[in-house]
Order: C-alpha cells, then structure tokens, then sequence
C-alpha cells in the first residue's frame, strides 16, 4: 500500500483538505476532542504540521491490516498542549500524535531510560560559572520520532481520527513504526540508544555515576565539553569550539529547536536561567504563580496571596488522620498540588523542602489540617516568589591567588552539612537533613523522614550523617569523572559532639551502640578512608537545620542567604559591594 508514491501523494492531500476545514477563531483552552480542535486555527496549524513530520521523517509505512498478521496493533490518539515559556507566556500551540501504549509492544524489550539528576544540572552550571566555561540548551525536534524501531520487532498502530482510510480495495489501513511514536513505552529507550550512539561516535565517554551525562576531553587543548540529557533537552557546559562543532553535528543528525546563541540561555526545565554580573540567578516565579492561580480556582476562588512568613507554622507537627481521606474528596487536588511543590522544592527552592516532604506524607489521606498547612505554603510561595538561587563566582578581593590556583587545577571543594530532629510524628522516626555546598554554592540538598527509628538524638544524626556520606561518595565519583580535582577529604560539619565522636572513636562507645545497623556504620569508614573529614558546627551556623524542621522566620532568612537564595535586589546589592 505505501509503495505508490501517487496514492501517498494523494492521500497527504485529502488529509490536509480534511484537517485545514471548519474551524473559526482561537482559544486558549486545550481542547478534549479532535473537532473542538478543529475549530481553532492554531490548532489546526499545529495537527497538520504534526501529520506531516510523520511522512518527512519516515517515521510510517502504511500496510493494509491483515488479522492473522496484526494480532497486536495500539491505538493512538492525538494530545494538544500550549507550551509555555519560563515567563508563563505561550511559546507554541502543540498537536502530537501518540500511541496509547498501556501495553508494551515488544513485550521482551527492556522499556526503563534515565534522565539526568537536577543535582547534576545544578553541578554543571556551578563548573560553568567557577571555571569560566560556555552555557548552551537544545531541543531535539521530535526527538521519539528520529529513533530507529529493530526491523525484527515491528510495531503496528492504528492511525488517529483525521487521519484514518481504506486502501483501494476497502481494507483498512494501519501504520507499521519505523521509527518511534510518543507514547509508545519503548519510546524514551529507543531516543536514549539513539543519542547515546551519536555521543560515542563523537568520542564522549557516558558517566557511569550519571549515565545520562557525557564527557568529552581535549587533553592537549585543556579544554573540555559535558553534556546532560534529559530526554530530548541538552544542556550543554564546556569550551567555545568543541561546543559548536558537537551542536553543528546534533543539528545535522536530528534538527533542533531555533538553537540559540552560546551564553544566552533563558531556560531550562522550566526553571528560568538569568545572567548576573558575577553569575547566573535561577528562579520559577511563573510555575508559582501558575500554581497559585490553580489552587485558588479550583478550591473556589479562594485568596492565597496573602503572604506568609514562613512555609509552615513553627513548631507545626502534621499528623496522618486515621481515616484516608478524613472525609475530604479533593485528594486529587491534593496530589496534583503537592505534586507541584515538591518538583519545586527540588529544583530551586530548598526553603520548602521540608514543607514539601510533610505534605507529600499524607497523599492518601490528607486531612483538613494537611489541606491548611498545603495553603499556608502556597501563600508563602506566592510572598517569595521572587527568591532565586544564585550561582557565583568565588568572592575576589583577599582570595584572588587562591581562586587563581584552584581554577588552574580544576579543584572543586565540597562540603556538606547534615542534620536531624529526633521522634518526630506518630511513628516517632526522625527527619533528617543534608544540603552540599561547592565554594559558596548551594548544589544539592535533601529532607527525608529516616527509615530506622533511633533511640536517642545522637543515633538519629549518626544516621543522618551516614545518609550525607553516601551522597558524599556519590558526588566525589562524579566530580572526579568529570575530570577535575577535589583537593582532599569532603568536610561534613555535623552540630552534634556525640556522632563526631561515635564515628571517630567509635571503639569506646561500643556499649552504647551495639544496636547501630551496620550500615550506618559507613561514615567511621570513610573517614578511615580519607573520603570524610567530620568537623562539629554550631547550630546557629547549622546549614541543614531549616530541613529538619519549621524555623522562626528570622532563623530562615539568615539560613536561606548562606544558601544564595535571594531576591534580585539583594544580589544585585552583594555584586555591587564586591
């Protein structure tokens, strides 16, 4: 069927007549169905574009449906989507078509894909800045779609409404993949094999403690490229020339989105990139306000703009309700908003992480007290949301020859602050707290309720330092892939005398701590190695304390500043006194 060159040509042609006729004037809403679509021209536009990137790219061959021969063919359907920039403002109408792949098609092939860590896009950004190097972003058109399907695992779908017909002795017509569809299970495992074949032919070496990263050196240059994938988004840290040789090669084999100028990136992951005079400030106002304005219609106009000083009520201990659901059936919203919070907390916002971890606690059964806190944070938000994080150069003055040094031999001082409460909640388990600093950068940071239950506060921040320690292992792997230097053992700044001493002298408190799992034990040895060197910190210097609980708001402002998470004021003013 899909032989003839004259029927394809003929039926591009009808589908076209078909798609481009009746609609009128233009929403803003996604529509559900494919005729309400077609009574938006911008829709429209978007669905024949779609349509025709799937003949161009070869991404389909028609074949008449045969039963004995097609036992498993998938539907597909379309999915319309306005694609908004990290200003909250449309960037582009988007009609995809998408196969419903509640099932795997090829059921013996392995479907899971990795993307990158934040914490990784945080860290390349932070070398970036540190090191002097070039910042670029692309977007792989129709990335699914350039990805081989094995010619001994064919794929059958069944063509969308709009794009459905019969052969010419009236059998239906189905679509045989050659390439990869949205929607398709396979599909991000198939991309990622793609691109991971374009990037060891162009001599990068795949990180093995973030797989989805590549590296790329030029020994005798001293220069060198990485790249983070995550999925179809590239973010892309390393020098000028090797930089615009690979995006000329990424361009070439897939096509990318209107790739923009080296050094001028406004946007990533929706998180907005804005250049400072001594560095990049990231911020998500517009997810804010997005989600702001959702809550507030959906739960019946109410106001959350009303600012809050801190993410929680201090002191507030959230308790799970016996009942799921205490007799609330928005849990759904729930979800969906707490869902939003955390993806913020994650990316840019550490201040609300261990709001955000509370909340996500009770997605089951969220109580009438749950739903409070949910907009206490949300109203806090919404004051804040011009707090960005802010990644810098070293302060010059009375460091510069020591900056010079460290930039020579690519050296890259990690520290880590750990912390924990201790008994918190109905299961008495403690919540315990990490952040990692490079320089005076904030790179990652996690609040997390332990999974041991301690039985003193001591062993609730031995734990938690065990927990840093595996980061802490994690993170020099990485950074020495990467090819730059970590200039001795990492420093973890705990607050409490007694975990120093259990993991330093750990022999002498045997008695008292013959119960440890021998997991924790993990932070004696690596200090033993060299990897840790365990320093006692005060509490009011304590990085990691506002995510272990809710903190007055004095406390957390002093503690958000240590971070960098600033407003542009006052990292316009700290620039301005350098």
């Amino acid at each position: 069927v899909g032989d003839s060159e004259d029927i394809d040509r003929m039926r591009r042609s009808q589908r076209k007549e078909f798609l481009m006729t009746t609609y009128t004037g233009a929403s803003l809403k996604e529509p559900d169905t494919f005729e309400e679509a077609m009574n938006c021209p911008q829709w429209a536009e978007a669905a024949l574009s779609e349509a025709a990137q799937l003949w161009d790219l070869g991404v389909i061959e028609e074949v008449e449906y045969d039963p004995k021969e097609h036992r498993r063919v998938i539907t597909s359907k379309w999915v319309w989507k306005l694609k908004r920039g990290a200003d909250g403002s449309i960037a582009k109408w988007k009609a995809r078509i998408t196969a419903r792949g509640f099932q795997p098609a090829l059921p013996d092939f392995d479907v899971f894909a990795t993307v990158a860590r934040l914490e990784s896009f945080r860290l390349l950004m932070t070398i970036a800045i540190l090191f002097g190097k070039h910042i670029a972003t692309d977007d792989v058109k129709g990335a699914f779609l350039k990805a081989s399907v094995p010619d001994d695992m064919p794929i059958y779908v069944e063509p969308p409404p709009g794009l459905q017909s019969r052969s010419r002795n009236g059998r239906r017509v189905i679509w045989k993949l050659k390439k990869a569809l949205y929607g398709l299970k396979e599909a991000p495992k198939l991309w990622q094999e793609e691109l991971k074949a374009l990037m060891l032919a162009q001599h990068f070496k795949q990180m093995k403690s973030d797989p989805s990263v590549f590296v790329k050196r030029d020994a005798q240059k001293d220069e060198f490229l990485i790249v983070a994938t995550w999925v179809d988004d590239l973010f892309i840290v390393g020098d000028e020339k090797l930089m615009r040789n690979f995006r000329q090669e990424l361009h070439r084999s897939f096509g990318c989105q209107d790739q923009e100028e080296i050094d001028t990136v406004r946007e990533y992951l929706g998180i907005r990139i804005s250049k400072t005079k001594w560095g990049v400030a990231l911020d998500q106002e517009a997810r804010i306000i997005a989600l702001t304005s959702m809550m507030e219609t959906l739960i019946g106009n109410q106001r959350l703009t009303k600012g809050k000083s801190t993410p929680l009520r201090v002191g507030q201990e959230l308790r799970r309700p016996m009942n799921p659901n205490d007799g609330n059936d928005t849990y759904p919203l729930y979800k969906s908003a707490v869902a939003s919070v955390l993806y913020l907390s994650r990316c840019t916002r550490p201040d609300i992480s261990f709001a955000a971890a509370v909340l996500s606690r009770a997605l089951d059964r969220p109580s009438a007290e749950h739903w409070a806190a949910l907009k206490h944070l949300i109203c806090y938000l919404h004051r804040t949301k011009g707090y960005r994080l802010w990644i810098r150069k070293e302060p010059t003055a009375k460091k510069c020859a020591e900056v010079k040094l460290k930039i020579s031999q690519r050296v890259l001082n990690m520290e880590v602050f750990a912390d924990s409460s201790w008994a918190n909640g109905d299961q008495r388990k403690s919540i315990g707290g990490h952040v990692f600093m490079i320089g005076e950068n904030l790179v990652a940071w996690q609040s997390k309720q332990q999974s041991l239950l301690a039985a003193s506060s001591a062993e609730a921040e031995y734990i938690q330092a065990a927990e840093a320690v595996k980061e802490v292992r994690f993170y020099r792997q990485q950074i020495a892939e990467l090819g730059f230097n970590l200039g001795g053992p990492t420093i973890l700044h705990e607050d409490n005398e007694a975990c120093i001493a259990i993991a330093t002298r750990g022999e002498q408190f045997r008695p008292r701590t013959k119960h440890f799992d021998l997991r924790i034990h993990m932070v004696r040895d690596a200090c033993s190695r060299g990897q840790v060197s365990l320093t006692h910190v005060g509490t009011e210097d304590q990085l990691a304390d506002p995510l272990t609980k809710s903190l007055p708001r004095e406390t957390l402002d002093r503690h958000r500043k240590s971070w960098g998470l600033l407003t542009i004021e006052e990292i316009e003013s700290l620039e301005s006194n350098d």
